[in-house]
């Protein structure tokens, strides 16, 4: 939905080298060469991604999957996820398993056996093979590496690409059922849960698709290396085999334990990043009532939880890794062990052989089968979890029809729940609006008016009666749903541009003069929820968006609250009135003074209509009498309306967006120190370092003794004494060893993960209590999709994956530096190539990691959009659903995720493509190694050629690896860098030292000198110059048009923004003072009400200084005390995600508990009865007058009336006070702006109110 995301998405359209690339140039990876070009000249950005291959594209992938989704739905009660990927991919699965089997059934079991074959030529005296035929052994070797490597790096890109499509083909169909949930599967299905499913559950398809084949390629394979070993070498290799399926069993237990703890796991994740969303999204507020340490709370406690099951899951998984390093060790101790004491002596043909094929085995049947085993129990958590959401219940699409002659709304006798298990919402409403009529929806707070809108959207199933609509359908929400982008986005919302009727839509929703305010008119960027709009403005955008459409039915759910009074009039009158009289209209309203002019009026009460009929009719009755009181109606005035020009932006010059943050170059040795001492101890990581070092010692010295004991017993044979070594005393060595290592194994593995669950909890703490102490700059600027962003997928990479790859890399450096002093102390020649290699091999690294490092941080922030999107979706869900947008939307989110597929899939390839010549060279150096024995020609011992070569084919896999794995921990990397980076974000400037008295502020007295605040070091003035005095106990009225100012001014008193000149209180200067002390003292009911999930009693005390009696009775002051008590656990009652089970006016209600129950002397409401009903804004103008006798208070309203009244009225225009007096003063000012203010209103309210001004002010003086 961003400009600037669409313009960017259209430059990726260059043609895939991929896709150009012929055989050869796929075989050896040449098609992806010119990337590592690039970026190693200059360091590479979204401008050098291309466009996405048509195998990967969003939209095919998710249309095909859905489909046998829905087959498998139509036909299956309970449909399997994991059936319809196998469906939808099983050509590519079964592609790919064909030449894995290859790989691994013929050409690695081939390589034991070519080894056996080459070291016969070295056993003491034989006379049967020639140097001829040992060179065909070599040859054929070295043949069988090479085939090798072909297959598995091309089979590896395809099976890591296939990975990626099954994510992308699940993220698609996650967001697209998430853009069909019914109201009741929303209150059950957080933002967490569905940020958690698209980052970390679906991230668990990338390591099971590499080796899912194993699960059946371990069991074949292991069958042909015990008949290979029984038949080739002796029955006593066999035994090690039994180990090895002897924990088959244990493997099983623990991938079902793993499977149990990442369940919890991510629920406990769900529940954090909901909690972490909410905070995002209310972070204001959260400021403004100083409630940060509560919330902090509120975190540590879920990430505890959190940590508690992965810590758990770390040690299952460290047992898993114990297990694995010491089963080879102990399976090849047990073969060399009942070899000889079955009397034989050891050779080096059965040690070298055995340990081949067991090397085989380990990395099938105890290293990728187990871990396959608990990959497949966690990814069926993941797919349990996806297809439980995808399961959920959807919202009835409305089948409208389209007949224009016969448009009508009507509902019988109908009956709304919430939720099934509780009232009814509303109970036996009948409603009906035709062609051309205005219906008028009233009521108190509460009683259901947007549940009826609700209802007639299809929004809420009816539990009883009927509901007809005939026609297309558009709709204004009461809180106006705005994206980030450009305001003309947000007002076309897929429409096509009709430039005569923009303008026209323009000019009646009254927004000429803000276009010609704003920098780039119409095309300015507004942020996310619009936060660069006055609460009045993105009222008339939303407003807008709703009669752009050309709909039918029209349904506008109090649009005139936000708005100043003189604007109000002109939207009802220009546009509910003029511009959609054709229209059928239903408009919820609490601007009574319109009623005279709408067609019929429903009076709704807890959730029945209690009135209806027309306006004449209704005013004989009672009830609407009393509605009637607080406005005599009379007929308005048509206001004198200020021509203006649309501004219309050009398209050459477009407004940017503040982008992500990213960094660039090599990852800053700052960042590995950092992730180091997260933790509290310094000493620790040394000792953890330690344990590596000397477990890999241990596990060389046991590989190094078995040749020593091979030299040993050819030394024998050939006659040569060796005293104190004899058979026993060796075995004991060895037992010894293999105790050692063992140990070893363990205390490194335990004492790594207890490192690592402190340092992700220490990272987590400091970015967390970094955000929370972040600017109000820093939120505007940021969408809270970048920011979740960072505590879901980044922090999960460092819960989960920074580890086992940092504990890998370690392993195998010291695993390469181990090997190749083993291989230079049989063969000193051998170190020239191993330099060499190691030389070559530095400079590959040092090309790929600049290229693959940009290319993992532009994957990294072209991830942030996607979670963006999501949540603006789910935010603006009714809107969505009532313009049928719903395929625009899809359609922008697959934009978004092919733009993040182009970078992660040339992540891949070039990772692929680095590890593939990686393995040519490995493949040479090997070479080298197997020749060079037999072209020198001077050894004699088989043991040492055995070692030589086995340890040198390890020697590549292993340096491939250790490379891979040393890059892929660069890359890991970046999320700890990119959680670094949130710890480094600039907090609140707080340098107030001064602690005020206890009772402060004790009068309310407050003084503005020379005050001027801007929102950003280089951003212009929004306060001008402020000076002013506010006396204590005195009521403020602060009024001025749009954008005047008003909410800055609250803003400033908070200290929010970058504020400049004195503000005092009481004496005491507001910035010499602590934040947490400032902010306490005022209260607020803000403009935008929002409560947070929990239960009622944490929303209105999340400190718990209160009594139950405290609480019930602020609640009684605000009567909501009734509607409370009713719920079935009362202060316990739960509060769902955002509020969304209270209405507006109740949420704004709960708003003004607080406020009662903190008895602050200052007292700040911000258009905080804008939603509310006439008598429910009377009953809070009561409530403060009453509670707040004494205090100061300072009122920013649209609704003159409710200020008329005030010691003082603050008029604001363009950030400066241009009048200050009592209102009956300023309205003799016939000139002054107040005055216009009010004349602006119409001729009976104008009089009304300088009537009630005139009553005051006398009352006042005398």
């Amino acid at each position: 939905m961003e400009d600037n995301e669409r313009k960017s998405l259209k430059a990726h359209t260059k043609v895939h080298p991929k896709e150009k690339a012929n055989f050869l140039s796929t075989l050896f990876f040449c098609w992806a060469l010119p990337t590592f070009v690039k970026g190693w000249k200059k360091d590479l950005d979204e401008d050098d991604l291309y466009g996405p291959l048509k195998a990967h594209e969003s939209k095919a992938l998710a249309d095909r999957m859905g489909l046998v989704w829905l087959k498998e739905k139509n036909k299956h009660r309970i449909p399997s996820l994991g059936k319809v990927i196998i469906k939808v991919f099983y050509r590519e699965i079964l592609f790919y398993a064909c030449f894995l089997m290859i790989q691994e059934l013929v050409i690695k079991m081939a390589q034991p056996l070519l080894v056996g074959k080459l070291l016969e030529y070295y056993a003491p005296d034989q006379q049967n093979m020639t140097k001829n035929v040992a060179y065909m052994y070599a040859s054929a070797l070295i043949f069988f590496i090479f085939s090798n490597i072909f297959i598995q790096h091309s089979c590896f890109l395809g099976m890591q690409h296939l990975a990626m499509k099954m994510q992308v083909a699940c993220r698609s169909l996650i967001y697209r059922k998430a853009l069909t949930l019914n109201k009741n599967a929303l209150m059950k299905s957080t933002v967490g849960q569905m940020v958690n499913l698209m980052s970390s559950d679906v991230s668990k398809f990338s390591y099971i698709c590499l080796h899912v084949h194993q699960m059946i390629l371990a069991p074949i394979q292991t069958v042909i290396v015990l008949y290979l070993l029984f038949s080739t070498v002796n029955t006593a290799a066999m035994v090690g085999v039994g180990l090895l399926i002897v924990f088959i069993p244990i493997q099983f237990y623990m991938g079902k334990l793993t499977s149990f703890y990442r369940r919890r796991t991510a629920q406990k994740t769900d529940n954090r990043i909901r909690l972490m969303n909410e905070i995002i999204c209310g972070i204001k507020i959260i400021k403004m009532f100083t409630w940060e340490k509560p919330f902090s709370k509120l975190v540590e406690m879920a990430r505890r939880l959190e940590l508690h099951e992965i810590k758990a899951n770390s040690y299952l998984r460290t047992v898993y890794r114990s297990v694995n390093a010491c089963l080879i060790p102990l399976s090849i101790f047990l073969c060399v062990l009942t070899y000889v004491l079955s009397g034989n002596t050891l050779q080096a043909q059965f040690v070298f052989v055995v340990t081949s094929f067991y090397g085989t085995l380990r990395q099938t049947l105890t290293l990728h089968f187990p871990r396959c085993i608990a990959l497949l129990a966690e990814i069926n958590v993941s797919l349990g979890r996806i297809q439980n959401f995808l399961l959920a219940e959807e919202t009835q699409k409305m089948s409208n029809e389209l007949r224009t002659d016969d448009v009508r709304v009507i509902l019988t006798e109908a009956g709304v729940k919430w939720t099934d298990s509780s009232d009814y919402s509303l109970s036996d409403v009948s409603f009906s609006v035709n062609c051309g009529e205005l219906v008028a929806v009233i009521g108190r707070v509460g009683s259901g008016k947007s549940t009826l809108l609700q209802a007639i959207l299809r929004e809420i199933d009816l539990s009883k009666g009927e509901l007809v609509v005939s026609g297309s359908v558009s709709y204004a929400a009461q809180e106006p749903w705005i994206f980030s982008s450009s305001i003309r986005q947000n007002i076309l919302f897929g429409e096509k541009m009709n430039f005569e009727r923009y303008k026209e839509v323009v000019k009646v929703c009254a927004l000429e003069k803000d276009f010609n305010l704003f920098p780039y008119g119409d095309r300015t960027i507004v942020g996310e929820k619009g936060v660069m709009l006055s609460g009045g403005q993105k009222a008339r955008v939303s407003l807008a968006r709703a009669i752009y459409k050309d709909a039918d039915i029209y349904l506008l759910d109090d649009p005139l609250s936000a708005v100043d009074t003189h604007v109000g009039k002109q939207l009802f009158d220009q546009c509910i009135l003029g511009f959609l009289k054709d229209k059928a209209r239903i408009l919820v309203t609490h601007q009574i003074q319109y009623l005279g002019k709408v067609d019929e009026i429903y009076l709704l009460d807890r959730g029945q209509v209690t009135l209806r009929g027309t306006y004449d009719e209704l005013k004989k009755h009672k009830d609407f009498a009393k509605l009637l009181a607080e406005v005599e109606q009379t007929p308005h005035e048509d206001c004198a309306q200020e021509k203006h020009s649309v501004a219309i932006a050009e398209t050459s010059k477009l407004p940017t967006e503040v982008k992500e943050q990213r960094s660039s170059g090599t990852i800053s040795k700052k960042v590995y120190l950092h992730y180091f001492r997260a933790g509290d101890s310094r000493i620790f990581p040394s000792f953890v370092l330690l344990t590596f070092v000397v477990t890999q010692i241990a596990s060389s010295c046991v590989d190094y003794f078995l040749t020593f004991w091979v030299n040993l017993e050819q030394k024998r044979l050939e006659g040569t004494e060796t005293l104190f070594f004899t058979t026993n005393t060796l075995l004991y060595m060895y037992v010894f060893l293999i105790v050692s290592l063992t140990f070893m194994v363990l205390v490194n593995s335990v004492s790594f993960v207890k490192f690592s669950m402190n340092t992700c909890k220490k990272l987590h703490e400091k970015m967390f209590a970094q955000i929370l102490n972040a600017t109000m700059r820093f939120f505007n600027t940021n969408p809270s999709g970048r920011v979740l962003n960072r505590f879901s997928k980044d922090t999960s990479l460092v819960d989960e994956s920074v580890p086992p790859c940092l504990s890998d890399t370690i392993h195998v450096a010291l695993n390469v530096v181990a090997i190749t002093i083993v291989i230079s102390s049989v063969n000193t020649w051998i170190i020239i190539p191993t330099i060499l290699i190691f030389g070559l091999f530095y400079g590959y690294k040092t090309i790929f990691l600049a290229t693959s490092r940009n290319l993992k941080r532009i994957e990294g922030t072209a991830r942030s959009p996607m979670f963006s999107h999501l949540t603006a979706s789910l935010q603006g869900l009714a809107t969505i659903r009532a313009f049928d947008a719903e395929d625009v939307l899809r359609h922008e989110f697959d934009n978004i995720q092919n733009h993040h597929s182009s970078a992660l899939y040339m992540y891949i390839a070039c990772s692929r493509t680095f590890a593939f010549w990686l393995d040519v060279n490995c493949v040479i150096y090997v070479a080298i190694v197997i020749l060079s024995f037999l072209f020198i020609g001077t050894e004699k011992y088989g043991g040492n050629v055995g070692l030589a070569i086995t340890q040198s084919i390890a020697l590549t896999g292993m340096l491939q690896r250790g490379i891979r794995q040393w890059s892929d921990l660069q890359n890991q990397m970046t999320s700890v860098e990119r959680i670094f980076e949130y710890t480094q974000v600039p907090s609140e400037p707080d340098h107030g030292k001064k602690i005020p008295p206890k009772d402060w502020p004790s009068a309310g007295n407050i003084d503005f000198n020379d005050v001027s605040m801007k929102y950003s070091l280089d951003g212009p003035y929004v306060l001008k110059n402020l000076n002013c005095r506010i006396a204590s106990s005195e009521k403020i009225g602060i009024v001025g048009r749009t954008g005047a100012g008003k909410s800055s001014l609250i803003s400033a008193l908070f200290r929010l923004a970058l504020t400049e000149g004195k503000i005092t209180i009481d004496g005491v200067e507001t910035s010499e003072i602590p934040l947490n002390h400032l902010r306490s003292a005022i209260s607020i009911i803000p403009q935008e009400a929002v409560l947070f999930s929990g239960t009622l009693r944490k929303n209105l005390d999340p400190f718990d200084k209160f009594s139950d009696e405290e609480l019930w009775n602020a609640l009684d002051q605000v009567e909501l005390k009734s509607a409370i008590s009713e719920l079935a656990a009362g202060l316990s009652s739960a509060v769902s995600e955002e509020g969304s089970n209270f209405s507006v006016g109740e949420k704004q209600l709960l708003c003004l508990a607080r406020a009662i129950l903190h008895r602050n002397k200052i007292l700040i409401l911000d258009e905080a009865t804008a939603n509310v009903d006439l008598q429910t804004d009377e009953l809070i103008q009561k409530t403060i007058r009453r509670k707040f006798r004494d205090c100061t208070v300072l009122t920013i309203a649209h609704r003159l009336f409710t200020v008329i009244d005030s010691d003082k009225i603050l008029v604001l225009d363009n950030g400066s006070i241009v009048e200050m007096d009592h209102p009956h003063l300023l309205l003799q000012n016939t000139d002054g702006v107040f005055y216009n203010l009010v004349k602006q209103t119409g001729r009976a309210m104008a009089e009304n109110l300088t009537k009630m001004a005139h009553e005051n002010y006398m009352k006042r003086i005398s």
